[in-house]
């Protein structure tokens, strides 16, 4: 598979967990302790007004079960892919990427009622018995198995490059089909519009398919319906639904109006690629990228692939729970547990000033031989630094150069670089949708910007709508 995709699927796909079965308790404190994961790994993103949207749609619809569960709470993931997920225990999280697509009240609390029947029906509860979360070796755990079963080139596509932490979409279609029924249904018991769901939900099939490059099939989202066949489900349950006569919170231009300024794409402050480096501010390192090696980023964690699959690198940053040592011991202990494998080489070593130490292992199959190597630093702000780096050994320099050039940084030696943002603009009396984006210098995003307004480039506003565009901003630190 393809390592850009793999890791783009990985992201689209992380909507749902596999929870042990247990009572409503449990529930709270796994969704606790999920809210946590979720913060570290994918960052929560701040936004007053938004949150303040989310937290009364929310209400009005929670206010409409006949048993709520939880208290539920809403949050903005700092993420650029358009998702929306549920973790037990009522906490309810909607991507950054995906509040680029609703065009009303009614689209977004369709998404926010079918993630709130997720979590009050306990589906991910009911779905698999097994942990909230996978390896308790943060970094990078799952390359224990993908260095028994295959070569680098297959483990550059693992889950372990989105972090240390996978959220598995793996609810039934049962459940899938239950929440699009019982969302719509709660929607219009609020006062919403129940067929918005479907129209919004074909608009986030054609973004996914348009940031992917790949048409959905019944295999691409193969842990949900097929998005055809689900818009068409709604739709039909939606004729018989007649909405409450309860008012909308906001008017559809108010209500366009909150998404201003809202960050697109990745946000800098937890990485950004600038002339072949990579820079991290929030962390204050640096890293060369060789040209076409692939990097993906958390808010803890860069991984970096060589466009070959040759060589795979993770650098993860979080707070010292463990210290350096616990950490390298845990990870050897794990590694000869699961796979019987022994460090050729172990010893304290620095980076940068900084102590610590590594772990060596040689890899040999049939045709390859590949090293892996674990290290790990105190760092700063009472941190820890893991690295994991597994390469083909026909990739040694290449992996040492990038190794040896990385280094801590002050943030007054990190470059500017620049934003994505969304704007709301008001339309001119039969300025088309072309000359809008044309006006703000947004050619090259056309074809998303058409996508996000649900227009065609001819198509004609009237005086004082609002259209979203998407604008370049620079940024310093």
């Amino acid at each position: 598979m393809n390592f850009k995709i793999a890791s783009l699927l990985l992201v689209f796909l992380i909507g749902h967990t596999k929870l042990i079965a247990q009572n409503v308790d449990k529930d709270i404190a796994l969704g606790q302790d999920g809210l946590v994961e979720v913060t570290a790994q994918m960052g929560i993103y701040k936004d007053a007004v938004l949150e303040s949207l989310l937290q009364k749609i929310g209400g009005k619809l929670v206010a409409q079960l006949e048993k709520p569960l939880f208290e539920y709470q809403f949050y903005i993931v700092d993420t650029k892919e358009p998702n929306a997920f549920a973790l037990p225990g009522g906490k309810i999280f909607i991507t950054r990427g995906l509040l680029m697509l609703p065009l009303s009240e009614d689209e977004l609390a369709g998404i926010i009622g079918h993630e709130i029947i997720h979590s009050n029906n306990r589906h991910g509860i009911k779905q698999q018995k097994g942990t909230i979360w996978g390896n308790i070796i943060s970094v990078p755990g799952v390359l224990i198995s993908g260095i028994v079963h295959g070569p680098v080139g297959q483990i550059a596509a693992s889950p372990f490059l989105i972090g240390d932490m996978l959220i598995d979409a793996n609810y039934s279609r049962k459940h899938e089909s239950e929440a699009d029924k019982q969302g719509v249904m709660l929607a219009a018991k609020a006062g919403y519009n129940p067929v918005a769901l479907a129209d919004i939900l074909a608009r986030l099939s054609a973004e996914v398919e348009l940031l992917s490059g790949n048409t959905e099939t019944k295999s691409y989202f193969d842990s949900h319906p097929y998005t055809p066949k689900r818009v068409k489900k709604i739709n039909d349950i939606s004729q018989n639904l007649v909405p409450s006569k309860q008012a909308h919170l906001l008017n559809n231009k108010e209500f366009l109006a909150s998404f201003n300024n809202l960050l697109l794409g990745n946000n800098p402050k937890y990485g950004f690629v600038e002339n072949n480096t990579f820079y991290c501010p929030i962390h204050l390192y640096k890293i060369p990228v060789p040209e076409k090696w692939i990097t993906q980023y958390t808010p803890t964690t860069l991984a970096m692939a060589s466009p070959d699959g040759d060589a795979v690198l993770s650098l993860n940053i979080e707070k010292d729970t463990m210290g350096y040592g616990s950490f390298l011991n845990e990870f050897e202990s794990k590694m000869l547990d699961e796979t019987g494998r022994k460090p050729i080489r172990k010893e304290k070593i620095s980076w940068k000033g900084f102590k610590g130490g590594m772990l060596r292992y040689e890899i040999v199959n049939q045709t390859d031989k590949a090293i892996l190597e674990i290290s790990s630093f105190n760092y700063i702000n009472n941190s820890v630094l893991k690295m994991a780096v597994l390469y083909k050994i026909q990739s040694e320099n290449e992996v040492k150069s990038i190794l040896k050039e990385a280094k801590p940084i002050d943030v007054s030696t990190i470059p500017n670089t620049t934003v994505l943002q969304l704007i709301i603009v008001e339309a001119k009396e039969n300025e088309t949708l072309g000359q809008i984006i044309n006006n703000y210098n947004a050619s090259q995003k056309a074809e998303i910007i058409s996508l996000i307004n649900n227009s065609k480039l001819i198509k004609t506003y009237i005086g004082g709508e609002l259209v979203k565009i998407i604008s370049t901003q620079k940024i310093t630190f």
